[in-house]
């Protein structure tokens, strides 16, 4: 396909790409798999026109003038530019998916492949994805519904929260914010795939919320707060200078909960059963 500059509302039919990158400065990007046709619904452009580039390895959509990755003191200058757009991106489900953004509210959907978003600033939505996903943003909210494959998150100022969580290995990082996590019933989970969850935030609450038996070791701590456990099984330690801990083992023990606030509380509750269908 030949190198196209889009500068206004636009729709492409692709070929099925091997890969996805997109960069955006600002406005919103959705990506969603799929076995339709592959096609690129660009709703509006402002600011330099969007480059759109495909070759037998990878799907390119971005600017002219890039998103440099600079040094930390210097990253926010990418927010000075005003290019923006907005923009809806059908794929193959199989397909990788890496977005770069400064300001954008970025969503993906249905993929079956690894997905990867570094955000300076903005939301992150992740919903449906089973190939594992690795998230960033500088400040925004990072929500994920129905993750599996691992799931990496790093919030520097925002609340990241887990719906339907399913087995596997889950790294969450927050400054500032807040964790909620809520773990999928275990006639969900994927069979012999353990639940390893590691949430640690520096100025923020905790909650987790566990379907029962849990199946769990459980290590939960605060330097400057309170720790609360709705299952008796998880009793809590010593008081230290190092502030609260509670630890215990649910269930068969299995996999692994790590929960540490720094300043905050760490809450962890049971999901309530489903309810019973209508009798005969």
């Amino acid at each position: 396909m030949p190198v196209r500059r889009i500068d206004g509302a636009h729709r492409v039919v692709l070929d099925h790409p091997a890969a996805v990158r997109v960069e955006l400065i600002k406005g919103s990007v959705r990506v969603t798999g799929g076995e339709d046709e592959s096609c690129l619904e660009v709703d509006r452009v402002d600011g330099a026109p969007l480059v759109v580039d495909q070759d037998d390895t990878a799907l390119t959509i971005g600017y002219e003038r890039p998103l440099r990755r600079l040094p930390v003191p210097f990253t926010r200058l990418a927010l000075l530019r005003r290019d923006s757009a907005d923009l809806r991106l059908s794929v193959p489900a199989d397909c990788p998916v890496t977005i770069a953004a400064a300001d954008a509210t970025v969503t993906v959907s249905q993929m079956n492949a690894p997905v990867a978003v570094d955000n300076i600033c903005g939301d992150i939505n992740l919903i449906g994805i089973s190939g594992g996903a690795e998230c960033r943003t500088g400040r925004g909210l990072v929500h994920a519904v129905r993750v599996r494959g691992g799931l990496t998150v790093d919030i520097h100022a925002g609340d990241f929260a887990l719906v339907h969580g399913y087995p596997g290995a889950v790294r969450a990082h927050c400054i500032h914010g807040s964790h909620i996590v809520d773990l999928a019933d275990p006639d969900d989970e994927a069979d012999g795939e353990a639940t390893d969850l590691a949430l640690t935030c520096r100025v923020g609450d905790i909650t987790v919320r566990l379907p029962e038996p849990g199946n769990l070791n459980v290590e939960l701590s605060t330097v400057q707060g309170e720790i609360v456990s709705a299952f008796p099984e998880v009793t809590p330690g010593p008081r230290g200078r190092g502030g609260s801990t509670a630890s215990g083992t649910l269930g068969g023990g299995a996999g692994r909960l790590m929960a540490r606030a720094e300043r905050g509380r760490v809450t962890l509750l049971r999901t309530a059963p489903a309810a019973e269908g209508p009798s005969a």
